[in-house]
């Protein structure tokens, strides 16, 4: 796109000159009347179709590129990333004594497609489970949002929607603070997570069964622990929009 490097600027009056322009679809209205016959347009989003606010038939053969969580992009911009340190640290922290709280889950879109009410009600049949957002039943602040989980043993990262490769900041975010992540999505955990660092709900046979195993994990420090030894090689990040 640029041979040496790249300017990037919100200024439209540089729109006729620019090699590339980047558009955020949830920002999409009327598109620009002039294109350049070499300009690269890019279709920007992290948001997965079911949250889609617009019709993408109305913007069919319109765009080069796409920019977005699926990995088969041409600008792959996923929401975090698994790094490996340069020099490991030398032990684990016993992360379990930090934590002082079982399971929570933070949710405020409640009519989402993968209807991820229904598998915390389930859950919250064998153990309890602290719920905040719009869907729980405890306010949480925005700017008190890490400082309320870090408590947590464990974070729910229910994704609101089963699509390939989606893994949303919830999993990130819950890794960054070292909790272990219960994932439910459409994603490839194991491809980009580190690894043994999360719990996959798909792989238990039932509800109850995850629930158990829940509950060792939150008895035996020594097994808790386990899943935070990634962080000896490795660390996260969250990625901006």
């Amino acid at each position: 796109m640029c041979d040496y490097k790249c300017h990037l600027t919100k200024d439209k009056t540089r729109l006729v000159g620019s090699q590339a322009v980047l558009f955020h679809a949830q920002d999409l209205g009327s598109l620009p009347r002039q294109r350049q016959s070499n300009q690269v347009w890019i279709f920007h989003t992290r948001e997965p179709p079911p949250n889609a606010a617009f019709n993408f038939y109305r913007y069919a053969n319109v765009f080069n590129w796409t920019s977005t969580y699926r990995s088969d992009s041409e600008v792959y911009s996923p929401y975090g990333g698994t790094f490996r340190r340069k020099r490991p640290n030398r032990g684990v922290p016993n992360f379990a004594s930090t934590k002082t709280h079982g399971v929570a889950w933070v949710a405020s879109n409640c009519r989402d497609q993968a209807q991820r009410g229904n598998l915390v009600k389930e859950l919250r049949k064998f153990i309890h489970v602290d719920t905040f957002g719009y869907c729980g039943e405890m306010d949480l602040p925005a700017d008190k949002t890490d400082e309320v989980l870090k408590h947590y043993k464990f974070y729910l990262a229910f994704e609101n929607s089963y699509c390939r490769d989606y893994i949303s900041e919830k999993f990130w975010s819950s890794l960054r603070r070292h909790q272990i992540p219960i994932v439910a999505g459409g994603g490839d955990y194991a491809r980009v997570a580190p690894p043994h660092s999360y719990i996959n709900v798909l792989e238990y046979q039932s509800t109850e069964e995850l629930a158990g195993y829940i509950k060792y994990l939150d008895q035996n420090d020594e097994a808790y622990n386990e899943y935070l030894e990634w962080t000896r090689e490795y660390f996260v990040r969250n990625t901006k929009s």
